[in-house]
């Protein structure tokens, strides 16, 4: 299935085209990304592997086959890189979205 199959994933779709939206996403996801290229640690495949199993580090270190501690230096990364909060709602529903809408973008053979 494709992002673009969903509608949930065509709103976001849209919304990652607006101007505002571009900014936050690039604000937020950006220090992963670099992050990510220099340290080879896919801090954003982190983060969405913590967010799938409901915040539970316990199943996200087992299925993400890492030490619990390795995960948890992950997570405060993440948090450090972004500047939001893992156990704040409002901050997990951000990056959640910043997330989602950066692959939809990046999965968009003419993004602009």
């Amino acid at each position: 299935m494709d992002y673009r199959d969903t509608r949930a994933d065509r709103l976001l779709l849209q919304l990652a085209k607006t101007e505002g939206m571009k900014d936050i996403i690039e604000s937020t996801i950006q220090p992963l990304v670099d992050y990510d290229q220099q340290r080879q640690m896919d801090l954003i495949g982190t983060f969405s592997a913590y967010n799938h199993y409901q915040g539970n580090v316990s199943q996200t270190a087992r299925a993400l086959n890492l030490h619990r501690q390795s995960l948890l230096y992950r997570l405060r990364k993440i948090e450090s890189l972004t500047g939001l909060s893992l156990v704040d709602p409002d901050d997990l529903f951000l990056l959640e979205l910043c997330v989602r809408t950066h692959r939809i973008r990046a999965s968009e053979p003419n993004d602009a």
